[in-house]
């Protein structure tokens, strides 16, 4: 976790058990499809520190990780194709009753 910023009850009671429950609700780290975008997001806050990092150094990365994590645009231009394709009727016609 971010070092310095307070994310709730687990911030406070820094046990061991918080760190081995903690860690996969909140990361990507075990198999996920942006761990290695998470982990240059990570590194690069830990070397210009959490404030520095959000407001200027780390914003492309924390950006691309965010994108990564959430797919709302994945998910928004998935939704547009869709609303295209249904306004194209490229749909067959169903065969007249009598044609049997």
């Amino acid at each position: 976790m971010l070092t310095g910023v307070s994310h709730g009850a687990l911030s406070y009671f820094k046990t061991p058990l918080t760190d081995l429950t903690g860690t996969p609700a909140y990361t990507s780290q075990y198999f996920g499809l942006c761990m290695d975008i998470e982990m240059k997001m990570i590194n690069c806050l830990e070397a210009y520190g959490y404030y520095r990092g959000v407001e200027s150094s780390c914003k492309d990365i924390i950006d691309d990780y965010s994108e990564c994590f959430t797919r709302f645009k994945q998910m928004a231009r998935h939704i547009e194709i869709r609303k295209v394709q249904r306004q194209k009727k490229s749909y067959i016609e169903p065969p007249r009753p009598d044609c049997y």
